[in-house]
């Protein structure tokens, strides 16, 4: 087995029960501990974990970017609660942004279901999906592409978001922090994203609860920029208490 492969296998298992252990992943992948350490290792140095006595643990910041082959497979029952959600509150005709989210990737497996939509992403994986509906107007924002993530960044990516406008838009982040701030461990995709919300009338926040109190560097925004925040489980107090008293929110958090 090729080391990317054992590292996918190890994030997986990481981000699904918090934590790996030496033992088990060098029986379980039949490799010995010493390969188990040496490739923890290495995913602490790209900011992904955090090596402990006899294995490793996820780290509350999170700085390194996980590959989108290895997040598109976790939490899919979250992910699926959510898009569910989210497409309530879309109606035919509208105009959406997507971004390169695995959350949105399953939101956007639930737009077949609509007459006429047009959808704006930055996501590659999300356009193949899309591609196969002839009900909606695809428009893939171009760039530099990111092979971790499977989409398109950088300046021009940033100039053409710069020349739509949405109804709606549905952003995820690495995490929400206990001040309620939306951050990134990618900086190109929190420019994206930022752009996303400015051009969009109606915003919508969508995270699974493994992104509670996870912080990373890049700031996108707060939670009191939003029309919605969608999540499959109840936000905890702290972050409820970050949202404005007065403010209209949706929250569809149950």
């Amino acid at each position: 087995m090729l080391a990317e492969e054992r590292k996918e296998i190890i994030l997986k298992q990481l981000y699904e029960e918090g934590k790996v252990l030496v033992q088990d992943l060098s029986a379980s992948i039949n490799v010995s501990t010493e390969t188990i350490r040496r490739d923890l290792k290495e995913l602490e140095n790209e900011s992904l974990l955090k090596r402990v006595h006899g294995g490793a643990v996820l780290t509350k910041k999170i700085n390194g970017e996980l590959s989108v082959n290895i997040r598109k497979n976790i939490f899919l029952d979250s992910k699926k609660i959510i898009a569910s959600k989210a497409i309530k509150y879309i109606v035919d005709g509208s105009t959406i942004f997507l971004d390169s989210s695995t959350t949105s990737i399953e939101i956007a497996e639930e737009l077949f279901r609509y007459n006429h939509l047009k959808v704006i992403t930055n996501s590659l994986l999300i356009a193949e999906i899309l591609s196969k509906n002839i009900n909606i107007h695809l428009i893939l924002i171009g760039g530099n592409f990111n092979a971790k993530n499977f989409s398109f960044i950088g300046y021009t990516a940033q100039e053409q978001l710069n020349g739509y406008l949405a109804d709606i838009c549905f952003i995820s982040s690495t995490g929400v922090n206990e001040m309620g701030l939306l951050v990134d461990s990618s900086e190109d995709e929190a420019i994206i994203r930022r752009l996303m919300i400015e051009h969009s009338e109606n915003k919508y926040y969508v995270l699974d609860d493994t992104k509670f109190y996870r912080s990373s560097t890049y700031v996108i925004g707060n939670l009191n920029q939003f029309t919605g925040i969608l999540s499959n489980k109840k936000l905890p107090k702290e972050l409820t208490n970050s949202i404005k008293p007065d403010s209209s929110i949706i929250l569809d958090d149950n």
